[in-house]
């Protein structure tokens, strides 16, 4: 393929699969054009087990967020691999926002491709930048 073309999205997911055949997996990307902080992608194993999201990183299978406005279990995320579905809980005293919508705590909402997952405040409010938010992908 020449340099300039766009790779074929069928061909990338083929390519994925092929390095990856176990089953798929949720990815949560560091959504870089909304925050400046510095954070890694999440990748959400596929094992219909709750992860955890917060400031202690000492659950099993859990993703550190290094900021004090984040609770210590901010929220869950579990793939759901028979229906194969992302779903996020919000465990935190400060907030969850899926598509600028806040959560109410407890409450478990599905996760779709290109949604956009932040923690305090919106996606949209002047303080995301400072903050942790992500796109899913998957």
């Amino acid at each position: 393929k020449e340099p300039d073309e766009k790779l074929d999205e069928s061909f990338v997911e083929q390519k994925q699969e092929e390095i990856h055949p176990i089953a798929k997996i949720a990815i949560l990307i560091p959504e870089t054009s909304i925050t400046t902080c510095t954070l890694q992608a999440v990748d959400v194993p596929n094992d219909n087990q709750e992860h955890f999201m917060g400031r202690l990183p000492t659950y099993t299978g859990g993703f550190f967020l290094d900021d004090k406005r984040i609770s210590s279990k901010q929220c869950a995320l579990r793939y759901e691999n028979s229906s194969d579905k992302l779903y996020i809980t919000d465990h935190s005293s400060n907030g969850v926002y899926v598509n600028a919508v806040r959560l109410a705590k407890g409450s478990t909402v599905e996760l779709h491709k290109g949604d956009i997952i932040c923690f305090v405040a919106p996606h949209t409010h002047k303080l995301a930048k400072e903050l942790p938010c992500y796109r899913v992908e998957k």
